[in-house]
Order: C-alpha cells, then structure tokens, then sequence
C-alpha cells in the first residue's frame, strides 16, 4: 500500500514490507494493536475510528495518541465532542499500564501476552529490557535464541527508541509488577490453573488476572 519493494522473510517466505515505520498501513495496524483489549485496552479506538484519526492527519504513529485533544476529534466524522471527551479521558486513563501489557502493546515480534508478562517479571523496566543481550534474555522462560534476536533487533531500531522516548515524555509509565516471595508450601506453588466453562461477574481475562 505505500509502494515499497516487498522481501521474502521467514521460514513461512512470507512477503513483508520493511517499512514497518512509515507504512500507513502498518502504522494504523500497529497503534490498532497497541490500543486493543489485551494491550491498553484504549475504550472507542476501533480500525475505524483510527482511520478517520490517520486520514485527518490527528495521528501518524502511537505517541500521537497522547497529544489528542477534545477540540481536534470533537468535529471529525463519527465523533462529536462527547465522544471525544471520554476517548480523551480513555487515553489518559492509559498512562499507567502494567509493563507486561506495555511490552506486549509495542508489537514486538513474536512476543504474545505470556512472553510479554515473563519479560516484565525478568527485567522490571522497559530500559532494563531494552538493554538486555541474548544470554540474559534466553535465560527468560519461554524465550528461545530466535525470540530473543527479535527482541534486540526491535530495540536497536532507532524508531523504536524515539518512539518510547516521546511516549516517556507524554507521560507514559508503565508499572513494574510487584516482586513476589514465593511460599513453596502454598497448594498453587509450580502448579498451573486451567480455566474451562464460563463465568458469571468477570471475564476469563479477569480471572486470569486474579490467579
């Protein structure tokens, strides 16, 4: 869609365009995914409503998100200024996310919600983990040398640091998790809980999270 020379990549020879930065396409792709359910879960920023924001030129990349105001979206299609003070309110509310939400959110490769919450326990900080070689990272659960390529090739990405050095700078601050001192005689010490069925009053997200 932006007219770069698409590459052959990957065991799969998918075709990729490289312009993972300036591609408007995956521009909105990647601010979709920064902003879905399981990431910051951003309320009233569907593919839609990103559209409307890239075409008007309100965004070009994730840390635009916080530069918007109520009197840029209020007139634009679809929005109207009640819904532009509670996207508003929905972005500020995003602040402060948990770091393993935050590394899953940036659209690393490979790297899922499960991946993403071990990094966050491993390294605390978006600079620790930015900064960590293979050994440290492959030390990781679940991080295999492949994986770990991916994610120092995403750091080294010069966008990429602006990128999170203008997101630190709008105020954005992901939230270490909590250190925990394991009680090797409590009966889920190295267990695994499996979720089956429904649930009534929360979401499997959520129980998850209370697990």
């Amino acid at each position: 869609s932006c007219g770069s020379t698409l590459v052959q990549q990957g065991e799969k020879v998918a075709w990729r365009c490289m312009a993972k930065w300036s591609c408007p396409a995956q521009q909105i792709e990647r601010v979709a995914h920064f902003v879905s359910r399981k990431a910051l879960n951003i309320a009233g920023l569907g593919i839609g409503q990103l559209q409307i924001l890239f075409d008007h030129h309100c965004i070009s990349g994730l840390s635009d998100l916080y530069r918007l105001t109520t009197a840029q979206i209020a007139p634009l299609p679809r929005m109207g200024q009640r819904s532009a003070e509670k996207l508003v309110a929905a972005i500020a509310q995003s602040k402060t996310p948990s770091l393993g939400r935050f590394i899953y959110a940036l659209g690393i490769d490979e790297v899922g919600e499960v991946v993403a919450g071990k990094l966050a326990g491993a390294f605390l900080s978006i600079k620790a983990l930015s900064e960590a070689d293979i050994d440290a990272l492959v030390a990781v659960e679940e991080v295999w040398p492949i994986l770990a390529e991916n994610i120092i090739a995403f750091f080294q990405d010069p966008q990429v640091l602006a990128c999170l050095a203008d997101l630190e700078a709008q105020g954005v601050q992901p939230k270490a998790p909590e250190t925990v001192q394991h009680d090797t005689s409590h009966r889920f010490y190295q267990k695994q809980v499996v979720l089956t069925g429904s649930f009534s009053g929360m979401s499997r997200t959520e129980a998850k999270a209370q697990l």
